[in-house]
């Protein structure tokens, strides 16, 4: 996106729930549901064409996505790699991100992973996504 003549992140200019893409809603609507396939392949359509903090916030959430789904299926190997990425690409983060509070669903997704990476009982709930509503 060109803001007076200079490129701007779109993740910039993003103020309001109303402001988000279709598209990542529906992701975050999917993730929410535990339909962990569906959110990761509905925020890759999105992230093809991102750039900047954006591509890596949707980079990071696609792969925790994808490890909730080798979680879901029973391949702990598979979640394990993949969570690790989606963490380290977590941490980079700034912590308000296309609305996301990056540090709440890091901390989520870490929980629920050390839970059950370290076969704690109990485990605690799936993660969600929560969006921070600036209106």
């Amino acid at each position: 996106m060109v803001v007076e003549g200079r490129p701007v992140s779109s993740a910039l200019l993003i103020r309001r729930m109303d402001d988000l893409p279709a598209q990542y809603l529906r992701g975050i609507e999917l993730f929410n549901a535990g339909r962990f396939f569906e959110s990761h392949e509905a925020w890759e359509e999105i992230w093809l064409e991102s750039e900047g903090a954006e591509r890596e916030l949707l980079h990071a959430m696609i792969q925790s996505a994808a490890a909730l789904h080798h979680f879901q299926r029973g391949n702990l190997k598979g979640a394990s790699s993949v969570y690790r990425r989606a963490r380290s690409r977590l941490a980079t983060l700034r912590s308000n991100i296309l609305l996301l509070d990056t540090r709440d669903f890091a901390d989520q997704i870490g929980r629920f992973f050390d839970a059950v990476l370290n076969r704690q009982d109990p485990i605690p709930s799936l993660p969600k996504v929560r969006l921070l509503d600036k209106q």
